[in-house]
């Protein structure tokens, strides 16, 4: 397959064009930085957040192992917080 000759007048912008300008990239991160402040990402929230994730590396376990394992993915937050602070304080 051959390329079409450029036009006159008309110059070729392929080497010139970037899929991504560097502003385009920087209001990404700064809109992707917005929704997470506005959703409220906290340390609860990620933890919440994270429970599918956390039974399902369950369900790779041998079955032994996994009713434990999902006593612990499922555990509330708030017991999780106790159990990670007395970790802390035995350190």
């Amino acid at each position: 397959m051959t390329r079409p000759p450029n036009r006159p007048g008309r110059t070729s912008t392929k080497a010139t064009a970037t899929p991504f300008s560097l502003s385009r990239v920087l209001l990404v991160v700064a809109l992707a930085a917005v929704i997470a402040l506005a959703a409220g990402c906290s340390s609860r929230g990620l933890y919440e957040g994270s429970r599918p994730q956390r039974m399902q590396a369950c369900e790779r376990l041998p079955p032994s192992e996994q009713p434990e394992c999902q006593r612990q993915a499922d555990m509330p937050y708030r017991e999780y917080e106790r159990a990670r602070d007395e970790l802390e304080k035995d350190e």
